[in-house]
C-alpha cells in the first residue's frame, strides 16, 4: 500500500481523509441462509476523527459497523482546480 500509513499516525485534528478496513462479517445467500462466518471484505471510504469523537466514517450512517478494522489511513488528493 504505497503511501499509505498506520492507523496510529492518522490525524487526529478533525480533518478527512481516506482509510483502508476490513469488516469481518457473516455471509448470506439468496435465500438468507448462512453460507460463511467471518468472512474477511477489504474496504476504502472517507473518515475523520478528533479525540472526543474518536473515528468517524463519513458519511455516518447511523450505525456501527462490528468487526470492522481499520488498518491505514492516506491524505486526500487536491481537489480539482475549477473555472467558471
Amino acid at each position: 500500500m504505497s503511501g499509505w500509513k498506520p492507523m496510529e499516525t492518522a490525524p487526529r485534528d478533525g480533518s478527512h481523509f481516506l482509510v483502508h478496513y476490513v469488516d469481518l462479517v457473516d455471509e448470506y445467500d439468496e435465500d438468507d441462509r448462512l453460507i460463511a462466518r467471518s468472512v474477511l471484505k477489504p474496504g476504502i471510504g472517507v473518515a475523520h476523527q478528533s479525540d472526543v469523537f474518536g473515528l468517524m466514517d463519513i458519511p455516518w450512517q447511523g450505525r456501527i459497523v462490528q468487526g470492522r478494522r481499520y488498518t491505514h489511513w492516506h491524505p486526500l488528493p487536491a481537489p480539482p482546480k475549477w473555472r467558471p
